[in-house]
């Protein structure tokens, strides 16, 4: 896959469920990353192949022929062996002390796995109930329905997800409502431009935004910002406070997750962990830090006046505009522009209007 591994599982249960939606649950089983073939009479089974293979041909799948198996009678499961004769326990040769606990133990498995499968299909008519728990770094969620007696619950389908690293942490700090930093940096021809941008409680922003007339990395202007960020914070007497920015590197070594090696970072590393206030810190997405790396930007590429101060730059909204006129029909048959046509090409005007 062009986008790694990662990803691999979640996609290939998503493609098989489009795929094969009509024949899931019915012809074929799909766990995990393999799928099974299951007929309760023999005759049926050259026609569920016929019907499977024809849909990987229509949808140019490929299989492995090392890994697949055909009219299997038996099969070893979990170290037992599993066939019509029922469920028997692989012996080796050397000697096993089967005691009267092993019997049971065994007998239990034989039980559990002989009765019906885990997931089934759902039942037209009955109420379904679904179970879902959230944590820090996961959540699952189990869909299912009542059986005949109404006692027994059965489930119908289930799903698990383990949070990213960046999934994780956006969802811890979105319920934090205190004071927030974001800050960034930006290089081009022109220059070396950080912005920092303190979020109240409010919501209230106060930014802060800094040229720097000195050749320096990457790395560097995102520490320099940062810092930029905290010296503000601690002027501002700000006790607890959540630093997000965009680089992942910067986010890493501060934590303490990776190391920082480069002697000339390493003063910058200092400062950004010398904070006496409280401070968490965060990544988020470049695309989510637009308004610092705005001002960064624009900080980088401005000339700058040695002597001079230049005023706040202030940003408004206008939800509406500012100036609207509604045009009526025009009794005279003529459409609107007629007068203003007119006087362009004769400089003649209306009779009605009103010299000042």
């Amino acid at each position: 896959m062009s986008f790694g591994l990662k990803n691999a599982r979640a996609t290939y249960i998503r493609a098989m469920i489009t795929i094969f939606h009509d024949m899931i649950h019915k012809e074929i089983e799909v766990y995990v990353d393999d799928i099974i073939i299951n007929y309760k009479r023999s005759s049926d089974h050259i026609a569920y192949l016929k019907k499977f293979f024809d849909r990987l041909r229509k949808y140019n799948l490929k299989f492995n022929r090392a890994k697949c198996a055909f009219g299997v009678p038996s099969g070893k499961l979990l170290g037992f062996i599993v066939s019509r004769r029922g469920i028997e326990m692989l012996r080796k040769d050397a000697a096993i002390d089967w005691s009267e606990e092993c019997q049971k133990a065994l007998d239990k498995i034989k039980e559990y796995l002989s009765k019906l499968p885990i997931l089934i299909p759902p039942e037209p008519g009955r109420p379904l109930l679904l179970y879902f728990s959230v944590l820090d770094r996961a959540f699952g969620c189990i869909l299912g329905q009542h059986d005949e007696t109404r006692r027994n619950e059965q489930a119908i389908y289930y799903l698990s997800k383990k949070f990213t690293l960046y999934e994780a942490r956006r969802r811890y700090h979105r319920g934090i409502d205190g004071w927030r930093m974001f800050f960034n940096g930006a290089a081009n021809f022109k220059g070396v431009g950080i912005e920092a941008v303190l979020v109240s409680e409010t919501g209230q922003h106060y930014s802060v935004s800094t040229k720097l007339r000195f050749p320096c990395t990457n790395i560097m202007e995102e520490y320099k910002a940062c810092i930029l960020g905290l010296r503000l914070a601690i002027d501002m007497n700000v006790q607890e406070l959540l630093v997000i920015g965009d680089s992942d590197l910067l986010v890493h070594q501060v934590l303490g997750e990776w190391a920082t090696k480069n002697t000339k970072i390493f003063p910058y590393f200092v400062l950004c962990t010398r904070a006496d206030q409280e401070v968490h810190k965060d990544r988020i997405p470049r695309i989510q830090n637009e308004f610092a790396d705005a001002l960064a930007t624009l900080s980088s590429m401005i000339q700058h006046p040695d002597n001079n101060f230049i005023d706040p730059i202030q940003i408004r909204i206008h939800k509406q505009p500012s100036y609207c006129v509604h045009v009526e029909e025009e009794i005279d048959g003529n459409p609107w522009f007629h007068n203003i046509k007119k006087y362009q090409e004769k400089r003649e005007h209306p009779e009605t209007v009103i010299h000042t």
